[in-house]
């Protein structure tokens, strides 16, 4: 009898030391799903706050400024990011005629004035005069227009180079009415 007692408490034990690997297995693995769980969380958070604390330049403001007969196009850049954007450099092309005007192609040259630090919450502003009459006796039969073509070049504080495209163009002309100015559906992003 002894010995079935024996026989029964050893398959008793067998089956509880079995259930408790099993259960130690499964904790084992909950544990490394959450530890794979937290370092992907991690890693989510490093990437936000990079992107979050980066310089981010776009453009802020584009208006027409002056009288009817020689308006400036005046457009400003502005660093909306957190941090300080680098090595600030821009280039620009105006195009000024009837639509539809030609594809722009940006100069392989800087502007002289390039190179700068655009701190958060900093604009830059450039001005172009528009030249109504030229624009006005241009080939062609679609209302008249300018447009500014341009890119911003800057490095960011982790050293990433960034870029911005941007391509404003007036909402036509009429002599007696409020000229607008307004992003180009083609061209305007940001890296």
């Amino acid at each position: 009898m002894w010995t079935t007692i024996g026989v029964i408490v050893s398959g008793l034990t067998l089956l509880a030391a079995g259930a408790a690997a099993k259960f130690a297995r499964d904790a084992a693995l909950h544990t490394e799903t959450g530890a794979n769980a937290a370092k992907d969380a991690l890693d989510h958070a490093k990437a936000t706050s990079k992107l979050e604390l980066r310089a981010y330049i776009d453009v802020a403001d584009a208006r027409l400024e002056g009288d009817l007969f020689s308006p400036v196009m005046v457009i400003a850049v502005k660093n909306f990011g957190q941090t300080l954007a680098k090595v600030v450099q821009v280039r620009t092309v105006v195009d000024l005629g009837r639509e539809p005007l030609p594809e722009p192609t940006l100069p392989d040259e800087w502007r002289t004035d390039s190179g700068i630090q655009l701190a958060p919450g900093n604009d830059w502003i450039f001005r172009f005069p528009y030249d109504v009459q030229q624009a006005v006796e241009a080939d062609g039969k679609g209302g008249v227009i300018a447009r500014v073509t341009g890119q911003v070049r800057y490095f960011d504080v982790t050293g990433e180079k960034r870029e911005t495209h941007f391509r404003i163009r007036t909402a036509g002309h009429r002599l007696g009415e409020n000229m607008r100015i307004f992003p180009d559906k083609i061209g305007n992003y940001i890296t």
